[in-house]
């Protein structure tokens, strides 16, 4: 038998082991059997054949040894066998690097790069590194992982392309690269409507509202939009202004409260409200004291004061209080009433001079005072006249009376 020569063959390679060189001195070889006795299986094309072929199997760096047996068998039946070894070296392959799919993400979305479809027919990878290499710039969890991740970044409206590129490398420092893109979509996110604090503020003040806070985190605010929507009606100085102005209105003592809300729509027409309140406080303002005109009445008249012409302009009034300041004094009806009453006292030829202070009080505590004089005039009564008892008397003294009696009337009447 003979296995011919050892023989050195590279991985994948097509080996034809070589029984040619067998021999017999005198009847001949009848049979070739072929069997491998060690290193990786391999599969041979015809084991019985002089040229068996087979392919060398794939090894690691270190290589192998295939070890074939060949038994030749005369026509007699004897046997003889030889063996042959087959040395296998390694051909490092280049590894071959799968950036995975395109993708294609909304704006904010996190994005995970794929890297297991690479591989290495032999000694595997080694190592692989991510790099980017156009778009936006985006900061990848770990450069040096097979599937890093990132946060897809904000776009405008026509999108945005980032492109990768994955290098694998082998064991042998062998290196293969691929691309990936990754399409961003612009997302359009909602504006945030912002009106602006709480207010308080008295009634007749100027209010101006605040909407400068409101903001839009892609496209811009494209509109503003101002709405009462609760409380005492007011006019806004102009609904579309990012700070519309309005006088706050009058209001009772218990105040009010004033609400608006404003709604922003950004380029896209996606929208967003918030509200705010107004508080507006009560003004107190004072009465108006009204103590009626000046009167001129007789002595003895009834005379009515008169506090009707009295007014508040907000809570009304809550109290009402005459006083005599002046003048002879009389007695009111009741100095708290609206028309208070007394009659005019009895006064000499010159007359007199009544004077009296009308003082208000509203709800809220505020007072006001005025005043009116009553003008008594004297009404002269006639005098009362006496002559005396009849009387009988002689002729001489009759005549002497009746001369007193006329004289006592020429005086009355005269006066």
């Amino acid at each position: 038998a003979d296995a011919g020569p050892d023989q050195t063959a590279d991985e994948g390679a097509q080996v034809v082991l070589n029984g040619f060189g067998s021999s017999d001195p005198d009847d001949g070889i009848a049979v070739y059997q072929w069997n491998q006795i060690a290193g990786t299986p391999v599969q041979l094309s015809d084991d019985s054949a002089v040229y068996p072929v087979f392919t060398t199997p794939d090894v690691g760096p270190d290589g192998t040894a295939l070890t074939f047996e060949l038994t030749v068998t005369d026509t007699g039946g004897l046997k003889s066998s030889d063996t042959c070894i087959v040395n296998v070296t390694w051909s490092n392959l280049p590894p071959v690097a799968d950036a995975g799919p395109d993708q294609t993400v909304g704006e904010g979305s996190q994005v995970i790069l794929n890297g297991f479809g690479s591989s290495d027919p032999d000694d595997g990878i080694a190592s692989y590194q991510w790099s980017q290499t156009d778009g936006p710039a985006v900061v990848l969890s770990d450069s040096a992982t097979i599937n890093p991740s990132f946060t897809a970044p904000d776009v405008g409206p026509a999108g945005g392309v980032l492109t990768f590129q994955l290098t694998a490398v082998d064991h042998a420092g062998l290196r293969s690269t691929d691309s990936c893109v990754v399409n961003i979509s612009w997302n359009n996110l909602p504006p945030i409507a912002d009106a602006g604090p709480d207010q308080t503020v008295g009634e007749g003040v100027q209010v101006i509202l605040d909407g400068f806070g409101s903001s839009d985190p892609d496209d811009g605010i494209a509109a503003y939009q101002w709405t009462q929507t609760a409380g005492v009606a007011v006019q806004l100085s102009d609904a579309s202004a990012v700070y519309p102005a309005f006088t706050a209105p009058d209001v009772g003592p218990d105040g009010a409260a004033l609400t608006f809300q404003l709604t922003v729509t950004d380029t896209g027409g996606l929208k967003s409200s918030d509200t705010c309140i107004v508080n507006v406080t009560w003004n107190n303002l004072p009465p108006v004291a009204d103590a009626g005109p000046d009167q001129t009445a007789g002595e003895g008249a009834q005379v009515i004061l008169n506090g009707f012409g009295s007014s508040d302009p907000d809570d009304g009034i809550a109290a009402y209080q005459w006083t005599q300041i002046a003048g002879t004094p009389v007695q009111l009806s009741d100095g708290s009433a609206v028309y208070p009453a007394f009659t005019a006292p009895d006064v000499g030829p010159d007359g007199a001079v009544l004077t009296f202070e009308l003082t208000v009080t509203d709800t809220g505590g505020l007072k006001s005072s005025n005043t009116c004089i009553v003008n008594v005039t004297w009404n002269n009564l006639p005098p009362v006249a006496d002559a005396g008892p009849d009387q009988t008397v002689g002729e001489e003294i009759g005549r002497v009376l009746c001369r007193v009696r006329l004289s006592i009337t020429v005086d009355v009447v005269a006066l």
